[in-house]
């Protein structure tokens, strides 16, 4: 902004270089702001591939509530319900296969066995569940710890960026504070006209206050979620990936259980068969069928969390804004709609530029007076003071607009909906969703029941060996000891 386009009073001289250049810079914000605020341009804005997984699991959810049906409860209460009930069937399934296996565990059937069973079929299928748990739990741990740590990272930037921005914004306050100070002490010094316009910047620094302080009312709400929200997701962390992790490794035991059981009667202990049996009757009762259940259990919530995050995430834009509108209130619908579409005004933006345009009328009347000049005021400090305490507001603001430009929060949004939660997170309970079903409700079960039927071959097997003993020759008292040895 040249000198010479400077309004100044009649009688009046200008105020120098520094002056000038805050008023330039506030005008330069000013012009920024509003074009920013009104979202004319939507450069930043990236469109989002909906990925395998969510489209499978898009395909067999119910739909999420559309932006004209989502006012209503109703809606959301029938969305909920569908959910729940597409999660009850593995539910059920494993309540059923639990009851099969105590019933199966509890029965005891009397079997003619002229030779010991085979361990072969047991060990190797044992062997494969034990593979297929690991697998999948390692596949779990590094894949969900690597999403839920960039998660828990940008949750935590996003929250200093809205403390830097509260920062500015209480920063531009102070300022103004020490503004009206210094307009306090540079009245008395000037004539009656100037000391008129003085008012007239009084008033609108006013005005300017009131906006900044709306912006720090809304930065600190934002800080105080994100905040929150950290600190909850980062104290969660270990223990959601534990919980996750649980149903696995039970299964896990379970079939290292089997395992070494049967390798001990083969190898070992070979008398220890027949009481095993009993042992393994006992697992059945207290750790295998709980152990299904539990998965079950999991398995239930799973298929919940990936109905729901697959009906969201398809058209995950669209949602998002429709669940901010209903739940969240218009100010962070109409800031959400900006950054995400590049429609409608952003408050935030609404706020800095009616300060910065405040401040701005504030600096081009003050940019007109000449302390010790004929006519003019006569407070140097003053003076210094306010163009200092311009300066000082308007790089706060610059440094308030850059933390919310579009293109910066909007990779936050990126990053946290489209890439961890619509790609990473859902992918993630899928491949522990779709083996943890697998072996805990079809394998285990399975291992159970052949390791009960091995067990009650084996038995069968000592039976006779001891029944063919004890009649060749039962005189004999070494024969007992042969017989209880087998």
């Amino acid at each position: 902004l040249k000198a010479s386009q400077v309004r100044r009073p009649l009688g009046y001289r200008t105020a120098g270089a520094p002056a000038l250049r805050v008023v330039a810079s506030f005008r330069r914000v000013s012009r920024a702001l509003s074009y920013m605020a009104l979202g004319r341009n939507a450069s930043w804005v990236e469109p989002y591939l909906e990925s395998p997984w969510v489209k499978l699991a898009a395909a067999v959810a119910p739909d999420f509530p559309s932006p004209d049906s989502a006012t209503s409860s109703a809606t959301w209460r029938r969305f909920l319900e569908g959910c729940v009930g597409g999660a009850t069937a593995p539910l059920v399934l494993g309540f059923a296969v639990a009851i099969a296996v105590l019933v199966r565990s509890c029965v005891c059937h009397r079997l003619q066995a002229h030779s010991r069973p085979r361990s072969k079929p047991l060990v190797r299928v044992s062997r494969l569940a034990l593979l297929l748990t690991l697998a999948g739990m390692i596949v779990f741990f590094s894949v969900g710890r690597h999403g839920m740590l960039m998660a828990i990272t940008k949750l935590g930037e996003a929250a200093d960026d809205a403390s830097s921005a509260e920062s500015a914004g209480v920063a531009v306050a102070a300022n103004t504070v020490r503004i009206a100070d210094s307009l306090v002490a540079l009245s008395p010094t000037c004539p009656i006209v100037v000391q008129e316009q003085l008012a007239g910047v009084r008033r609108q620094l006013v005005a300017a206050t009131t906006a900044i302080h709306a912006f720090n009312a809304h930065a600190a709400e934002a800080r105080s979620k994100l905040h929150s929200a950290h600190s909850a997701a980062s104290s969660a962390r270990t223990a959601a990936l534990l919980g996750l992790a649980l149903p696995s490794i039970f299964v896990l035991a379970c079939c290292f259980v089997i395992v070494s059981l049967v390798r001990m009667t083969e190898r070992r202990r070979p008398r220890s068969g027949c009481c095993n049996h009993s042992i393994v009757r006992g697992l059945s009762v207290f750790l295998f069928v709980p152990t299904i259940i539990l998965v079950a259990l999991a398995t239930s919530g799973e298929v919940f969390l990936t109905f729901t995050t697959g009906s969201f995430c398809k058209g995950v834009d669209t949602n998002v804004l429709t669940y901010t509108h209903h739940f969240a209130g218009d100010f962070a619908y109409n800031a959400t709609r900006y950054y995400i579409t590049g429609q409608g005004s952003n408050p935030l933006w609404v706020d800095l530029r009616d300060a910065n345009a405040s401040l701005a009328e504030v600096g081009r009347v003050v940019a007109v007076v000449k302390p010790g000049g004929k006519g003019g005021c006569d407070a140097q400090g003053a003076f210094d003071s306010i163009t200092q305490e311009l300066g000082e507001a308007g790089e706060s603001i610059n440094a308030a607009a850059s933390i919310l430009s579009p293109e910066h929060v909007y990779s936050y949004y990126r990053i946290a909906v489209h890439e961890e939660m619509c790609s990473t997170f859902i992918s993630t309970i899928a491949w522990l969703l779709l083996p943890q079903f697998l072996l805990g409700i079809i394998v285990l079960p399975t291992l159970a029941c052949m390791a009960n039927s091995f067990y009650e071959h084996w038995a069968a097997s000592c039976e006779e060996a001891r029944a063919s003993l004890a009649h060749d020759r039962p005189s004999h008292p070494c024969h007992h000891s042969s017989a209880a040895a087998v």
